[in-house]
């Protein structure tokens, strides 16, 4: 039966959603005291109040419960309901506390607490009868309010006749005067209205006597409570699934852990049913194993160890056991048992790693580095509450801090910067192998965990409160939505539901919404539910995923640019009014907020190569289907040209018989020397060309050390993986900046290979440009060696150090620069061209794989560099490089 009302409610929720209605997001209830459900036996000191039931399957509780431990006495028949036709407290229907106290009670203080099983909003009552019995009772109320969700707000109902003389709001304080006496009777007079902080599940207030004129005083007293109350749950997307619960609360398929803190991260195990990572990055189980609980942090499930045999590994080799420098832990943990040591986190082992674990009621961490180890000491105290804790670590550049519940709570200095690369696995829930702490024991962990989150940075204290407090504060456009709510996170006009997952295969979202687990997360985007989670694509590699990246190719033109159609008139970035939802207005149907009702704003299909127009194309190709937003051609790579200055100059794209004229021009002018009216020319190595007069085969020596070179035409074509000499003078400017003209058509990214179809496994890429460069073979007897005018293909910079260079191309193994296998043929130092005066060259910058940076140790875009080939007679095996595809890095221009 239960479940037949789920899903009716869904469908009726589905059938708004395609109608277009408006959906509640918040339900309102208010208290109506003496009607189901909000009934009360008369003595009791606790009530469940069943307000609702939702559509997840968790009913809307409130729970009631007065603590008379520390006043004995007479309770008059109460708690009990005080009508506001026939009651004493406040003139409303209320809940009415009273107390006749035992002799010697001093302040007999009464303790209620309201506890609600969501979170609520909205929220306020009134407290009354609030006064002071001096003639015939020598008593005065005192009440004292506080929350789990900050201080409330007190106001007086009646300010004209009021009996309440103290009113507090730093404190939460409302009494009356001991020394007047002031009466309430079945009025407002005696009355407050608290108002409860946004998000709060718990309301405590303490009611006590405080007058002190006859302490052994023992006539009855009493007040009337959360008269008026009225909250609100909150269910932002209107899928039925109340936030608190709700693990995708925008219902864009990704899930709210992952769009929590500021920075994302690059391994998300929720322990939902599964071990597997949510992050899009792969890294799932790789030895342990664990049963699941259905008591859990957030909706789902929990990871259940038995303290015997269960723990998680995910390290592969790579993953957590390299070198580290910056990265943050966080999870939760609820230990069945607080006795003897239990391991937590266990990453490397006893020479270098880092262990968090408890200590019967302790909290500890340590760090080794090369066998040195730092921890905490004894650790801090661990609760032992038996509820849910939050825990997170973090490792900055050497600084190690430990926090507790959102706090830090422990902090190390370590002195090392990086960690070493670790062999020994990692695991949650045991130590594998000897520990940080040298404990060459399991020490199995008993209890649940459940939220586990990995990143590849320092998470900032604000981001641990919003994991810590699952408020998920993180807002990365800053228009006051936060990226959990937001549809449109890096406002860039391509809602978060496109850029969340691949380009083709694009699943669109459930019409309408289905949700079979009740969890808030569509199931088209959930695995467990037969489902297909968002691959959370991160184009260009920079760590930033594209639903958060506002150039998602690093090529210089930003997503806006890339993916909004010109034509509806809008400009970059992207301004005016946004909405509830995250999205400017005026780009949703109808011009204005249609809140959750459709989170890929109209976009049935991203890929512009599969006849789509509702994204647009950089270029058409079937083979390699994408958006423009996600795929490069000559980017916005640029170099700087000064006056009469001889430059290298590289070509980052694949320009195919667009001629220099037509690819140049706008940025220089006419080709062609100054005598015939031109303002710039470009020349090649004699030798590039098969059959040039001036073929010198690359060969120089020490007296001649440079190659031959021919002029260039207007109508002649360039090429990739090489460089030109240019010269340029228009007779006025000093500088200019030169870029390729992408408008002109006919112009397509330089085309890549796997990397690993050549035996290249590089941490840093997974594509290459291959590209021969001469062999060592010398034909001149006066030859030394070569001289190769090499240059960078792609918009993108790269360090020597990516650069592979192989002896014997299709059978030779590729080998890094800077590696001693190549030395033999290749000088490892490059030579970038260096002319900071005008006039002639008269200078170069050195460049080899040991000098890390763009501009001392790399290539930047469009940058042309000379290389030396080794001589070597006889050995006429084919040389060459693979470029490597670095997305990440930009231009390196910045």
């Amino acid at each position: 039966m239960k479940q037949w009302y789920i899903m009716c409610l869904k469908w009726v929720i589905g059938v708004a959603f395609l109608m277009g209605t408006t959906l509640l997001h918040a339900t309102q209830y208010t208290a109506t005291w003496g009607t189901a459900p909000w009934d009360w036996t008369a003595g009791d000191t606790e009530n469940i109040i069943q307000v609702d039931t939702t559509p997840d399957g968790s009913n809307v509780e409130v729970n009631i419960s007065i603590d008379y431990s520390q006043a004995t006495g007479d309770r008059d028949g109460g708690p009990s309901i005080d009508p506001a036709s026939s009651g004493f407290a406040g003139a409303i229907d209320d809940l009415e506390v009273t107390l006749d106290p035992n002799a010697n009670q001093g302040t007999s203080p009464i303790t209620i607490t309201i506890t609600f099983n969501h979170p609520v909003y909205n929220t306020s009552f009134k407290i009354t009868d609030i006064d002071s019995r001096i003639i015939d009772s020598n008593s005065t109320d005192q009440v004292t309010v506080s929350t789990d969700a900050g201080t409330p707000l007190l106001s007086i109902v009646n300010t004209t006749q009021t009996t309440i003389t103290t009113l507090d709001n730093t404190n939460g304080i409302a009494s009356s005067d001991p020394n007047q006496d002031l009466r309430s009777n079945n009025d407002s007079n005696g009355s407050i209205n608290v108002v409860i902080p946004d998000g709060a599940k718990k309301v405590t207030i303490v009611y006590e006597d405080i007058n002190t004129i006859n302490p052994n005083d023992t006539t009855i007293r009493g007040i009337g409570l959360f008269g008026d109350l009225v909250f609100e749950t909150k269910d932002t997307d209107g899928d039925g699934i109340l936030d608190d619960v709700d693990i995708d609360d925008d219902n864009d398929g990704i899930r709210d852990m992952l769009e929590c803190a500021s920075i994302v991260p690059d391994a998300y195990w929720p322990l939902d049913n599964s071990t597997d990572d949510f992050s899009g990055n792969g890294h799932d189980l790789v030895n342990g194993t664990i049963t699941y609980d259905t008591i859990a942090v957030n909706a789902g499930t929990s990871g259940s160890f038995d303290g015997n045999t269960d723990y998680l590994q995910y390290n592969d080799g790579t993953f957590l056991n390299q070198a580290i420098t910056y990265f943050s832990y966080a999870f939760w943990v609820k230990p069945s048992s607080l006795t003897g040591i239990q391991t937590l986190l266990d990453e490397g082992g006893s020479t270098n790693g880092l262990t968090i674990r408890l200590n019967d009621t302790n909290l500890q961490i340590a760090v080794r580095e090369k066998k040195n180890q730092v921890d905490n000491g004894a650790g801090v105290s661990f609760p032992t509450d038996g509820l849910w804790h939050h825990i997170a670590v973090t490792y900055d550049n050497g600084d190690v801090t430990l926090y507790l519940d959102g706090t830090s709570v422990s902090t190390l200095s370590t002195g090392f910067a990086t960690l070493r690369a670790h062999g020994n696995k990692q695991a949650f829930g045991r130590t594998n192998g000897s520990d940080a702490f040298n404990d060459p024991n399991d020490n199995y962990y008993h209890g649940l965990m459940d939220e586990l989150l990995h990143y590849p940075f320092v998470l900032s204290t604000e981001d641990i409160l919003s994991l810590s407090s699952m408020e998920c504060r993180a807002d990365k456009d800053n228009d006051n939505v936060p990226d959990i709510l937001d549809l449109d996170s890096d406002n860039d006009g391509i809602p978060d539901n496109i850029e969340g997952q691949a380009t083709v295969g694009y699943i669109t979202p459930s019409s309408p919404f289905i949700d079979d687990n009740d969890n808030g997360l569509d199931d088209k985007y959930e695995s467990e539910q037969g489902g297909t989670e968002l691959s959370i694509p991160d184009t260009d590699g920079d760590g930033i995923p594209d639903y958060l990246d506002t150039d998602s190719d690093n090529d210089g033109y930003t997503d806006c640019e890339e993916g909004i159609d010109p034509t509806q008139g809008e400009t970059c970035p992207l301004s005016g009014t946004v909405g509830g939802n995250g999205l400017l207005d005026r780009l949703e149907s109808g011009g204005s907020d249609q809140g959750y009702t459709n989170v890929n704003n109209g976009i049935s299909d991203p890929d512009p190569d599969n006849g789509s127009t509702d994204m647009l194309n950089e270029y058409q190709d079937a083979n390699t289907p994408e958006a423009a937003y996600r795929e490069f051609m000559c980017g916005k790579a640029l170099t700087t040209l000064t006056k009469r200055n001889w430059k290298l100059i590289s070509i980052p794209c694949d320009t195919q018989s667009n001629t220099i004229q037509n690819l140049f021009g706008n940025s220089l002018g006419q080709y062609g020397e100054p005598s015939s009216g031109g303002q710039w020319v470009m020349y090649r190595q004699s030798a590039l060309v098969a059959n040039d007069p001036k073929d010198d085969n690359f060969e120089i020596n020490t007296t001649k050390t440079n190659t031959n070179k021919t002029k260039l035409d207007g109508d002649d074509i360039v090429v990739q993986g090489v460089s030109y000499w240019i010269i340029w003078d228009d007779g006025t400017n000093s500088e200019v900046n030169v870029t390729i003209n992408e408008s002109i058509g006919g112009i397509t990214p330089t085309q890549t290979t796997d990397a690993g179809n050549d035996g290249i496994d590089d941490p840093d890429f997974t594509k290459v440009y291959k590209r021969d460069v001469p062999n060592n073979d010398l034909e001149n007897d006066w030859a030394e060696f070569k001289k190769f005018m090499a240059g960078n293909p792609f918009p993108y910079a790269f360090e020597v150090k990516n650069l592979y260079f192989v002896h014997d191309v299709g059978t030779g193994t590729y080998y890094p620069m800077g590696d001693t296998n190549n030395d033999t043929y290749i000088n490892p130092t490059f030579y970038k061209h260096d002319a900071p005066n005008i006039g002639p060259i008269t200078g170069y910058t050195a460049v080899n794989a040991g000098t890390p940076g763009f501009d001392q140790g790399g290539i930047k875009a469009m940058e042309g560099f000379f290389i030396k080939i080794e001589g070597i007679d006889g050995e006429t095996a084919s040389n060459g490089f693979a470029y490597p595809l670095m997305m990440q890095n930009g231009s390196g221009n910045e």
